[in-house]
């Protein structure tokens, strides 16, 4: 496990799980508005979060929004030069998904 997910970890799997996805989730997000929201996947994307957020949708989870869409993200982080986020998403990819 790398020192960039360790701190999200503890005795609460469940729990450790949920903070990795809404950590990840607002980093997404910030990444989204700083340059991104001319773009309609990431207009979506930032909809359908705000959607779960809000508790709308069939499914309340930040890591199946973001499973769902790993491969977009990717480019997202990659584009903004985000190593500690592709390092968090390889973690959770090993992890979760």
């Amino acid at each position: 496990m790398s020192n960039t997910t360790e701190r999200y970890y503890s005795e609460n799997a469940e729990g450790d799980r949920m903070a990795l996805g809404d950590a990840m989730l607002d980093r997404v997000l910030s990444h989204i508005q700083n340059g991104n929201q001319d773009n309609a996947l990431w207009r979506h994307f930032e909809k359908k979060a705000q959607d779960m957020r809000a508790g709308l949708g069939p499914v309340k989870d930040p890591l199946f929004l973001l499973h769902s869409n790993v491969y977009y993200l990717r480019d997202l982080l990659e584009e903004a030069d985000d190593d500690e986020a592709i390092e968090m998403l390889d973690d959770m990819e090993r992890d979760f998904f």
